[in-house]
């Protein structure tokens, strides 16, 4: 069963740090997706999204996706599927637009802002399945 959620709507302003919670747990899921649709004002250098997971009840959280918007309107969509990984780095700092390929039963979404942006809005979503 499919579960989607809008995890924020509105203005983009000054730098900083917010965190989304997923109210779902992903336990089982066999795919995850994050589509944030950007609406471009002024200022501002750059929105980096990062979809994390935490696969020891929130504890510690790993990257799992990651969409990044900058000085232009954009609409993203990252796609998780898991694939059969021997390891990986969860302190690997992740690359802009990319996927880690694996998704753990607890999600989050932490949004990082860079300068201070004007007259710019962010709406971001997130499906599981």
């Amino acid at each position: 069963m499919a579960h989607g959620k809008q995890l924020r709507s509105g203005a983009i302003g000054a730098a900083g740090t917010n965190t989304y919670a997923v109210e779902f747990a992903a336990g089982g899921a066999i795919q995850v997706a994050l589509y944030g649709v950007f609406d471009y004002g002024s200022g501002g250098t750059s929105v980096k999204c990062y979809l994390e997971g935490s696969y020891d009840m929130g504890v510690t959280w790993v990257p799992v996706a990651n969409i990044t918007f900058t000085t232009a309107d954009d609409n993203k969509l990252v796609n998780v599927v898991p694939e059969s990984i021997a390891s990986w780095d969860a302190n690997a700092t992740q690359s802009d637009d990319t996927s880690a390929n694996h998704i753990p039963p607890r999600l989050r979404v932490r949004e990082v802002v860079t300068g201070t942006y004007t007259a710019t809005t962010l709406a971001l979503w997130i499906y599981v399945s």
